[in-house]
């Protein structure tokens, strides 16, 4: 897979992996702590980390860095068929770049 299509795959599981974050959290505010790019877990890191090493992306900020660049790309006037070519393999995170 891609950087591309990794990303994708992470944006598509992200809200599963958030909302696992919030019922472990529940109420409580000793677990919550503020970390630089929102909430996280004691124990067990930001979202965007836990999804990065599920896609198999070296670390949170690459992939957020990432996630920007392909929304970016979705709200291009063709945008779906952009992003199209990254689903399919045919651009990676390069190729994004240059049409951003």
């Amino acid at each position: 897979m891609t950087d591309g299509q990794k990303v994708l795959l992470g944006m598509a599981i992200e809200p599963d992996i958030a909302a696992e974050a919030e019922r472990r959290r529940g109420d409580r505010t000793d677990l919550a702590t503020s970390g630089p790019n929102g909430p996280e877990v004691a124990g067990y890191g930001m979202t965007r980390d836990q999804v990065a090493e599920k896609v198999g992306i070296n670390s949170g900020s690459t992939y957020r860095r990432h996630k920007d660049l392909l929304d970016q790309l979705a709200n291009e006037p063709d945008g779906p068929q952009l992003l199209q070519h990254v689903a399919s393999g045919d651009w990676d995170m390069d190729d994004v770049r240059g049409v951003s």
